[in-house]
């Protein structure tokens, strides 16, 4: 083996230094899908259980649920599951882009090569040697990948479990490390396939090798340009949504209206007095502009999920007749003032009231859409409706037809469509947010927490008190961070684009050469050829541009689920990623583009015209 491993030591270090150009692009290309996907591929699919969000407490209501039941602190785990599958989803282009970029990269590197396979088996080298020189290549070039891109992505890592705007939990077993560790071997595999790719054109006998480079399609690079394009553009969604969630949300909030997250243990009946004297104390102060007490979640448009019953009356649908209706809705406890807070009008009948307590005929306040599609000609007020699975539930009476609110909460794009609402003083919750509202000019609110510990008793406490606006931001949070690390991944893929079109474009020019000696011959100018060339690399991105908001808009359904209440898709985004891109592939093409331009066409003409 030595006799083998010292001359293959000596060439493999020899064309590390003579090939550096395709050397430093592929542990480039390899550097940065590795240190780009290692923070994705840590928090991404199982591992995404390390993020947590603040905790939506249950609110307790004495409701028989059914088995089907989903609470808003399992919407918003279902989000970041969600969250999580799409990051490892990322991760994989990622590394898929790396990976034919490598492989393009060795492809030029082999070509390269070829002149020289032929004259080392001519002065003696076994393929042995030379396969094994190979070999150690790619072990070095994969070497400087991993010693650079883990340090780097695990600081990513840090860095996005920092940013995380909740909270983390060590990782268990194995589970948030075999994705990076398999992520890294994996592409230090193809690093190693691609040095030995130039050994495959070792010739068994030392004659010279004929023919050329053989032409090579611009479909990788097509397809790096369009992945990019999706990432940039999915990104650019994000911030406009996030920044768009927190400017519609601040609208809908008071500077300085804080929420009160308070907790009652005490039996149904008596919680609801509680709150009832609460409600009167706090709407009394001529300080406060508006007293609201709703279930948690409410506020941000985040309810429980379940099934309810619809006396529809004389409905059918698919030609059954069907009178009882059962609708998934999303529920919500609210007081009188929490339409107003949520910035929700009361279109038809009337909203909560005060008189809608322990002991009143049970009331609904339910969603226009609900009233229109599961009620005989929209004729909701006065029919029922019917909440809860168990014996001691019953019918309702629809009291009010309310605009569809809209979910600014993580996760609230997994309700239904439909809203109900119930009131406080019926169904008064254990865990519940309590937003008071100074009038303008009144200044910081004072006297609220002395009135709540004298109405809710002593089984009662505050467990939070924060500004209301920091509850709306809290929800655009996710969505920002989630932007940083999709416009993280989507510049590590232009990076690794731009280093496949210029290695693609390097082979294609080169496969090119024959036919553009002839079109100089024949009295082509410089300018014709350096044009012939960057116009099939500005087709190549607009291609990629084309296959990628394609690729892009079928993606937009699972982003979509994250979020809720504004449109995600805008093609109006395009121009700026566009730009981007088809610069890329100028860039890309510019080098080969203007060696061909001018290089000499008589060398070329005489290989083609011996015999």
């Amino acid at each position: 083996m030595m006799p083998t491993l010292r001359p293959a030591t000596v060439a493999a270090r020899w064309a590390l230094r003579a090939y550096a150009a395709s050397t430093t692009l592929i542990v480039v290309a390899g550097t940065l899908a590795v240190a780009a996907a290692l923070p994705v591929v840590s928090l991404g699919g199982p591992a995404a259980g390390r993020l947590q969000l603040a905790p939506i407490p249950d609110a307790g209501l004495a409701i028989g649920w059914s088995a089907s039941a989903t609470t808003p602190a399992a919407l918003q785990l279902r989000g970041l599951a969600t969250l999580g599958g799409i990051l490892l989803g990322l991760a994989i282009a990622a590394l898929a882009m790396a990976v034919m970029t490598v492989l393009a990269l060795s492809a030029d590197r082999a070509s390269a090569r070829r002149p020289e396979m032929v004259v080392r088996r001519a002065v003696g080298g076994s393929r042995r040697q030379l396969r094994v020189g190979g070999f150690l290549e790619g072990a070095v070039m994969a070497a400087v990948v991993a010693g650079t891109a883990v340090p780097v992505g695990l600081a990513g890592t840090r860095w996005a479990l920092a940013t995380w705007p909740g909270s983390t939990t060590a990782g268990v077993g194995l589970g948030p490390v075999a994705g990076p560790i398999a992520a890294v071997f994996g592409l230090a595999a193809v690093i190693l396939l691609g040095a030995l790719l130039s050994m495959l054109v070792i010739p068994r006998t030392p004659r010279p090798v004929a023919g050329g480079a053989h032409p090579l399609g611009l479909t990788v690079p097509t397809l790096q340009l369009a992945v990019a394009f999706a990432m940039l553009l999915a990104a650019a969604e994000l911030t406009r949504h996030a920044g768009g969630l927190l400017s519609e949300s601040r609208a809908a909030v008071s500077p300085n209206g804080e929420i009160f997250e308070v907790q009652v243990r005490a039996p149904s009946g008596e919680r609801a007095n509680r709150y009832a004297s609460l409600l009167r104390q706090l709407g009394r102060n001529l300080e406060y502009d508006l007293v609201s007490l709703s279930s948690p979640g409410a506020l941000v448009g985040l309810g429980t999920v379940d099934f309810v019953l619809t006396d529809c009356g004389r409905c059918a649908q698919g030609g059954i007749f069907t009178p009882i209706r059962p609708v998934s809705v999303a529920i919500s406890i609210v007081s009188p003032d929490s339409f107003r807070a949520m910035g929700v009008a009361v279109l038809k009948g009337r909203g909560i009231a005060a008189a809608d307590s322990t002991g009143a005929p049970r009331v609904a306040v339910i969603s226009r859409m609900l009233a229109q599609q599961h009620f005989e000609r929209q004729g909701a007020i006065g029919r029922k409706i019917r909440v809860g699975q168990g014996p001691a539930d019953g019918w309702y009476t629809v009291v009010g037809i309310v605009e569809d609110g809209w979910s600014a909460g993580f996760g609230g794009a997994f309700q239904p469509p439909y809203q109900v609402y119930l009131s406080a003083l019926q169904f008064p919750p254990e865990a519940a947010d309590l937003l008071v509202r100074p009038r303008a000019g009144a200044g910081a609110l004072r006297g609220v927490e002395e009135v709540l510990h004298a109405a809710l008793g002593p089984t009662g406490r505050i467990e939070r008190r924060l500004p209301e606006s920091e509850r709306t931001a809290a929800q655009a949070a996710p969505v920002q961070w989630f932007q940083r690390l999709v416009s993280l991944e989507g510049w590590a893929v232009l990076a690794i684009a731009v280093l496949g079109t210029f290695a693609v474009m390097q082979l294609w020019v080169t496969a090119l050469l024959p036919e553009l000696a002839v079109r100089r011959a024949v009295g082509a100018r410089r300018r014709h050829v350096l044009g012939y060339v960057l116009l099939r690399a500005v087709a190549v991105g607009a291609f990629g541009v084309c296959l990628g908001m394609l690729v892009g808009e079928m993606a937009s359904d699972p982003l979509a689920s994250l979020l809720g209440g504004l449109p995600l898709w805008d093609v109006a985004l395009a121009p700026r990623p566009a730009a981007l891109l088809v610069g890329a592939a100028l860039a890309g093409a510019l080098v080969p583009a203007w060696r061909a331009a001018r290089s000499d066409p008589a060398p070329v003409m005489a290989t083609l015209s011996a015999p």
